[in-house]
């Protein structure tokens, strides 16, 4: 059973303090697309307008997978950041020492596994010492057969080792169709639902979720990662509410007991990373270098990053915060909007403004912020760096 902590991790999945996505793994996509460059560059922009006239709309995105263009235009410009929410994860939860130590066998259930960007990023981080030794079995569910297809195409040329992938399409808005392949090889250590619930209405939401209390082991953890707009934000204010009356745990962000009292929720990642092009038919496509997404993490088992948090300096309120305005904005005084367990506290925090610009800054959206009673020290924590205290 190995035992981990965040210093190997952060090792394991970053060059120079920044995520990267491996050459191993673009070179990999660039050789499974089967259209021209032409043909991706074109979708890939037909994509984002899709996804960007979404934005501010209260309503499931509809897009379809099918054609091998669409298929080909995700896996060029999603697929490699995707593959990064994993290894967030890992950074996530092994500050706390609940989750240092790593089962033998991990079972992962991927919903909404698309052309199979999460259990890439598992594995890929798996095939690592000390991790190699770890037998994975994955169960990836997804709609779109010829997604799947283009998956198993992927993780051939990958070669992954110790590891089981079973692939099964369903259709998670029809509830009797997929609930008995969900338990395939449950109970499951980790569960992973990225860019799936918003392309669902709440109904068939509430019906899926109702299911991972169920599914998971004593010490399993659910994630739900989801691009950042009005649809999402205000359903990661439901999911954590639905989510905690069947009987899970929030691991982050939100503290424990914490009942949101806004109507959308501001927590999101915004993370760049390293990632080369990919090279398609002797063209080179530049591929995006950010990770932006909503963010969730929940536990059977009672354990929260507050935990952690409070006995690093208990002397401080915690709670996850939002900067108001650009967080690179060269005023002298930023303020903070913070969700702690006592409500939303607005906290304005004199600083240089070379702060913001530190490599390891950590006071950005989606971090957790603690402070004193008259604010003259204020301690921050984000996934890639380390706990820092400012006064």
């Amino acid at each position: 059973m190995p035992v981990i902590d965040v210093n190997l991790v952060k090792g394991l999945v970053t060059h120079n303090g920044d995520l990267f996505v491996p050459e191993s793994v673009t070179e990999a996509i660039g050789s499974c697309v089967s259209s021209s460059p032409e043909d991706v560059k074109r979708e890939i922009a037909r994509l984002k307008d899709v996804y960007s006239s979404y934005v501010e709309l209260d309503e499931p995105v509809k897009v379809e997978y099918h054609g091998d263009a669409t298929i080909d235009a995700y896996l060029v410009n999603y697929l490699p950041r995707n593959t990064l929410i994993p290894k967030l994860l890992f950074l996530s939860i092994v500050v706390h020492p609940a989750f240092q130590n790593i089962p033998d066998e991990i079972k992962i259930l991927d919903l909404g596994s698309g052309t199979g960007a999460i259990v890439i990023g598992f594995l890929d981080l798996l095939k690592n010492e000390p991790f190699s030794s770890i037998h994975a079995k994955v169960v990836c569910c997804e709609i779109s057969k010829p997604s799947l297809n283009r998956q198993k195409e992927l993780l051939e040329k990958l070669k992954f080792a110790n590891c089981e992938v079973w692939h099964s399409a369903m259709d998670f808005t029809k509830l009797e169709t997929y609930e008995s392949n969900l338990v395939k090889f449950a109970p499951y250590d980790f569960i992973i639902a990225a860019n799936v619930l918003t392309e669902l209405p709440h109904e068939h939401i509430d019906a899926l979720l109702a299911n991972m209390p169920n599914i998971l082991t004593e010490n399993g953890l659910l994630l739900i990662a989801e691009a950042p707009r009005t649809y999402t934000n205000k359903l990661s204010v439901h999911t954590s509410k639905f989510l905690r009356e069947v009987g899970l745990y929030q691991f982050y962000p939100c503290p424990p007991g914490y009942q949101c009292s806004k109507e959308q929720c501001w927590v999101w990642f915004k993370t760049d990373f390293e990632c080369p092009d990919i090279e398609i038919g002797g063209e080179s496509i530049p591929v995006t270098n950010v990770l932006k997404t909503t963010w969730a993490i929940y536990c059977r088992s009672e354990h929260s990053i507050y935990d952690f948090l409070y006995g690093e300096d208990p002397s401080l309120t915690w709670g996850v915060a939002a900067p108001f305005g650009d967080e690179f904005s060269p005023k002298e005084e930023m303020d903070y909007e913070v969700c702690t367990k006592d409500g939303i506290k607005i906290v304005s925090h004199r600083r240089k403004k070379a702060w913001f610009r530190e490599k390891d800054s950590v006071i950005l959206k989606g971090s957790m912020l603690g402070f004193n009673e008259d604010y003259s020290k204020v301690s921050g924590w984000h996934p890639l760096y380390q706990l820092r205290s400012r006064t």
